[in-house]
Order: structure tokens, then C-alpha cells, then sequence
């Protein structure tokens, strides 16, 4: 039977903002330093974790002679000047436009920390306040980072919503394989 969706929650990376190219190109370049390539394979093992999860995923998959914490500190010096260029992906702005026309309410679940944040949507703050809730990875509510559901969930109940009616938008590894 078809349940009745009132409230509508988005990851961020990969769906909304175009930060995948800008991780892409990054990651590359500091295995590539280490004689490594980021292959697909490597992109869907990492999608959607969190960022030291991430990196750990990362330095042992491909054998980077690095700690998840250096490998951080060298990606971050080459990622953090290119996250305000992150572009809005297609159909983003006039979908959450027109759902804020018709009252449905909608948050943003994305692992990225307060930090990242504020530096990808930096320059777009304008479309930003159509949002009712936004829930980041290092929300201390969080348990579980993803694939594990927790920040969903957690979206939802500030929503002050049943999870069954929520609409879902999320980019993760499965994506990763269509690409």
C-alpha cells in the first residue's frame, strides 16, 4: 500500500552540491604522490562514510604508507581552497523551491562535519534557508555514521517526523557503480 510522504531529507555530497569531482581530483592526486591510483573501486569503498572513516578505508585499501590522520592533512591542504567553488547540481534549486511552495518540510543529513559545511555552501545560503533542519556527521547525537541510518533517523525526529513518511535522497556506493 502507497504510504503518504510528508517530509523530504537530502544528503548533500554528490546529490545537491558537486563536491565528488572536487573529492575525485584530490584523492587522486595524494595516492597518485604515493604511487597509487583511486580507482572506482576505491570511490565506492569510501562514499558517503564519514571523512576519517574515510581515510582509513582509504590508507589501508590501497597500502598508503600514511596514518588516516596524515593522509587528512595532506588532502585537506589541496581540498579546502576548492570547496567554495563546489557548483549546485542540476534541478536542486527549483526542487527544494518548489517543495518549500507547497509546505512540504525538508532537511539536509550529511556526514560532512559543521566545518566542511559552511565551506561548500558557502555561496549558497540563498537556497540553504529553505531547509527546516540540518544535520551534520559530527553531531554528537550521531552514534553511527552511514552507511548506518542514524543520521536519517535523526533528521526525521527533528523533523518531528515519522521516519516510514519521509522521502529519502541519498548518493552512496551504489551510485558510485552507475558512474
Amino acid at each position: 500500500m502507497f504510504k503518504s510522504i510528508t517530509h523530504v531529507i537530502y544528503d548533500m555530497d554528490g546529490l545537491l552540491l558537486d563536491t565528488e569531482s572536487l573529492h575525485e581530483q584530490v584523492n587522486s592526486e595524494v595516492v597518485n604522490r604515493y604511487g597509487k591510483t583511486f580507482s572506482k573501486g576505491a570511490k565506492m569503498a569510501i562514499a558517503g562514510r564519514p571523512t576519517l572513516d574515510s581515510a582509513r578505508i582509504l590508507v589501508d585499501l590501497l597500502q598508503i604508507p600514511l596514518t588516516a590522520t596524515e593522509y587528512l592533512v595532506e588532502r585537506n591542504k589541496l581540498l579546502y581552497p576548492l570547496y567554495s567553488s563546489a557548483k549546485v547540481l542540476p534541478g536542486t534549486v527549483e526542487l527544494i523551491q518548489h517543495l518549500a511552495n507547497h509546505h512540504i518540510p525538508q532537511a539536509i543529513a550529511s556526514s560532512s562535519s559543521q566545518h566542511h559545511f559552511a565551506m561548500k555552501t558557502v555561496h549558497h545560503q540563498e537556497w540553504l534557508k529553505l531547509f527546516e533542519i540540518t544535520t551534520l556527521g559530527d553531531d554528537p547525537a550521531i552514534k553511527r555514521g552511514k552507511p548506518a541510518p542514524d543520521i536519517f533517523l535523526l533528521a526525521a525526529q527533528r523533523l518531528k517526523a515519522s521516519p516510514e513518511k519521509c522521502l529519502v535522497f541519498e548518493i552512496g556506493r551504489a551510485s558510485c557503480r552507475e558512474r
